[in-house]
């Protein structure tokens, strides 16, 4: 017998938004809190105020993830039968190939919070096609703006406890990306986690089964599997905002390994009340492909250092199994 398969595997965010608001004067508005109050009055001290929350930044990310699977196997079996032996034996080889690829695009203003010509171009283009933006006390667009009402009408949470705060409106943070999209910085930060990953995998088998009567059972093989990786990934050295500075190459690695994994089961009955099973395995575990792409980032400014190890070595086990059973039909 034989068959083969194909799979493609399609992954798109097409958006993903994350703003960042700061409130710089945490605790510093509250003239009662010294060392003397409970921890309890700090806590509440320093619950966003969001009329003088103010936007910092804000980014605008967008990942395609794609994934084609190939599989082509096919299977031999031959029936050998002499008197109180029968037997079998089958062989087979079997193809798989799998290909992903991870694309990140980013888009990002990091400098609302300066007051400057950023956001005065953000609020421009805005108010040029929606309401008038709510300014902070220091001039700045404040978290009002992206505040929704509380429409699951949450109120406070376990008993009181905990007050949960009013959410963003995420039609208004779509609204406000759609508006700044034509003057948001390109970010190449976003660009380190691209990469590219080919596996092929060629195994083979052999095998027989050969059982005596009732008593004796054996089933023995062996299994050869090569396996093939490509893979394709950002080494980079980037710095200063959206990582304008610096430099971000591809890095490619391949690797190439083979493995001969025999496996042996032996089954005896001696008596219709006792049996014993023994059984031998060697089996194989591959590392996870975040672990082994070839990426390499330095971050000069947190001095902090992020790769892959494409050297990490695929594993192998060796099972052994021992099993005697007694059993008797007048018992349960």
């Amino acid at each position: 017998d034989w068959s083969g398969s194909y799979a493609r595997t399609e992954s798109e965010t097409p958006n993903s938004y994350y703003m960042l608001f700061e409130d710089i004067e945490a605790y510093s508005h509250d003239p009662i809190l010294d060392a003397s109050i409970p921890l309890a009055a700090w806590v509440d001290s320093a619950r966003t105020d969001i009329n003088r929350s103010r936007l910092r930044n804000g980014y605008l990310s967008r990942a395609n993830q794609f994934e084609d699977n190939y599989t082509l196997l096919g299977n031999l079996e031959i029936p050998l039968t002499s008197g109180l032996v029968n037997s079998t034996f089958k062989a087979g080889l079997k193809f798989q190939s799998m290909a992903r690829e991870l694309e990140n695009t980013g888009l990002a203003e990091t400098f609302y919070y300066l007051g400057g010509l950023e956001m005065k171009t953000a609020i421009d283009l805005w108010e040029s096609s929606n309401d008038k933006l709510a300014m902070t006390p220091d001039g700045r667009i404040s978290l009002t703006n992206f505040v929704a009402p509380d429409p699951f009408k949450i109120g406070t949470f376990l008993d009181g406890d905990f007050t949960m705060r009013n959410p963003l409106d995420v039609d208004r943070v779509k609204r406000w990306f759609g508006v700044q999209e034509e003057i948001l910085n390109p970010d190449r930060y976003e660009l380190e986690g691209n990469y590219q990953y080919n596996e092929e995998i060629t195994a083979a088998y052999a095998m027989v089964k050969l059982n005596v009567g009732s008593w004796f059972r054996l089933i023995s093989g062996v299994r050869i599997e090569d396996t093939y990786n490509d893979m394709t990934a950002k080494y980079s050295r980037l710095q200063e905002r959206y990582g304008q500075e610096g430099t971000i190459q591809d890095t490619s690695r391949t690797k190439v390994y083979q493995e001969v994994m025999p496996h042996l089961h032996l089954r005896l009955v001696p008596t219709d009340w006792f049996d014993v099973r023994l059984s031998y395995a060697q089996t194989l575990a591959r590392p996870d492909y975040n672990m082994v792409i070839p990426k390499g980032n330095i971050n000069a400014e947190r001095a902090r250092i992020t790769a892959g190890n494409p050297d990490l070595q695929h594993m192998t086990a060796e099972n052994y199994d021992i099993t005697a059973t007694l059993f008797s039909s007048r018992l349960g």
